[in-house]
């Protein structure tokens, strides 16, 4: 289970590395900081609540590419991951992630009725193929970093 893409959710604050998506609301790094009680130091959603972390298997990222929901424009995982069954993820689950840790607190994302995709009946993955966790030791995790499940 290995973490392909790191996402950071920026303030308009900060500076904006070159590569990065042309609406600028995202940055990519190698590392990021976890903190307790916070989540991912610089992200504009740390702090806020416990869904400090958004995981997403990187298959269903790019099934979601091009489909017109309400969430699949605007979703992004913080960790895209591959390997991770999310189907078996159970509440309260912890792993390893660099020298960090998380717990899963959500597994799957809530879908709106109002939704295109729902009304027409269209499948989207992120129900199934994404989760939310909260930092529960701080550290620091890398790209590449594998998942270790926690016994």
């Amino acid at each position: 289970m290995t973490i392909d893409k790191l996402t950071l959710s920026l303030d308009e604050k900060i500076a904006y590395p070159d590569k990065m998506k042309k609406d600028k609301s995202f940055g990519y790094p190698n590392t990021m900081e976890l903190k307790v009680g916070c989540g991912i130091v610089g992200d504009r959603f740390a702090g806020k609540g416990d869904r400090h972390i958004c995981m997403l298997d990187t298959d269903v990222a790019k099934s979601i590419e091009g489909l017109e929901g309400l969430c699949t424009k605007k979703f992004t995982g913080n960790f895209l991951t591959t390997g991770l069954n999310y189907k078996s993820l159970k509440l309260g689950q912890k792993f390893k992630a660099g020298s960090a840790e998380i717990e899963i607190i959500q597994n799957g994302k809530k879908c709106y009725p109002e939704c295109p995709l729902v009304m027409a009946k269209t499948p989207c993955n992120l129900s199934k193929g994404s989760a939310f966790a909260k930092v529960t030791k701080s550290g620091e995790v890398k790209l590449g970093d594998e998942l270790i499940p926690i016994a």
